[in-house]
């Protein structure tokens, strides 16, 4: 029996959209076996060097009581991991995944907490990771997005949608993934490796294992880039990596109804573009040092 751990990283902000989530989770356990292990993992950050709580309407307390009140939704899993962080040890979804992939699971779904999905996807992901070992990703469809390089993984009622920044995507209503007509679903094997991280993504143990999440990377960083870009090197090199995608079923993020009832109440300390800029400075040493370390 393989071990899974959903895996999904929270600002205050993002708990009501998350207590959505863990409902459309819950629903997806209805379609569950006793051959299906989960954790529900999900890390609440609270750090100060990101929230300026003195400068904010809402105290802390609000947040962790509201947060620890939704276990009572993943009753469901075999196990629930809810972690909450007041200092500065990790300050974003990148240092997040650095730690949680030393866990003891067989593999992980990174999910975004705005994620959209159809109740029958879990299912599907998982039924697909049995089929495989080693070292691989399980990826579903997505809509259109803004160029054609995620062309391998549009859902064929996307595809006639022309690709453009800011485009189809932001206003793509949920309900059309939520109530998708799932027919058919074909596992294919991808050309090559193509995925947005925490777009309900299954990695296994073993290519987190091989590619990681380095240190370079920071606390908010290209993490998927780095990923299909070290698995691409490590294919060339003999290794036996593969990405799964499930031809007939799609997400989604949600850009329409986000829910945030306290968006004016928190005083955020944006440390995105610090983040990703620090972290694509060292990302074509990152990858080198990568490749210097396969042994093939």
């Amino acid at each position: 029996m393989k071990k899974t751990q959903i895996v999904t990283h929270l600002m205050p902000s993002e708990l009501e959209d998350y207590s959505d989530m863990l409902d459309k989770l819950k629903e997806s356990s209805e379609y569950l076996d006793d051959n299906d292990w989960i954790s529900v993992q999900a890390t609440l950050n609270l750090s100060p060097k990101i929230i300026d709580w003195d400068k904010s309407d809402v105290k802390s307390k609000v947040f962790i009581d509201y947060f620890l009140d939704l276990k009572q939704k993943c009753d469901w899993a075999e196990e629930v991991v809810f972690d909450i962080i007041d200092d500065n040890s990790i300050l974003g979804t990148t240092s997040q995944k650095r730690e949680i992939i030393k866990g003891d699971y067989n593999q992980f779904i990174f999910l975004d907490g705005d994620m959209i999905f159809h109740p029958t996807t879990l299912k599907y992901m998982l039924n697909t990771s049995y089929q495989t070992e080693g070292k691989y990703y399980v990826t579903p469809q997505i809509v259109r997005l803004w160029d054609t390089s995620w062309d391998i993984l549009v859902h064929k009622d996307y595809m006639h949608i022309e690709p453009q920044k800011n485009g189809y995507y932001r206003e793509h209503h949920p309900d059309l993934t939520l109530n998708q007509k799932v027919e058919n679903v074909d596992v294919k094997l991808s050309p090559y490796f193509k995925f947005g991280c925490g777009w309900f993504v299954l990695y296994s143990k073993d290519i987190l294992d091989l590619v990681g999440v380095p240190e370079f990377l920071g606390h908010y960083g290209p993490e998927d880039t780095y990923m299909m870009t070290a698995s691409e090197i490590a294919k060339r090199k003999g290794y036996e990596i593969n990405q799964y995608i499930l031809d007939g079923i799609f997400v989604s993020e949600n850009k329409i109804y986000r829910k945030n009832s306290y968006e004016d109440k928190l005083k955020y300390i944006d440390l995105k573009d610090e983040f990703r800029d620090g972290a694509w400075s060292k990302f074509k040493e990152g990858v080198s040092n990568f490749e210097k370390t396969l042994t093939r």
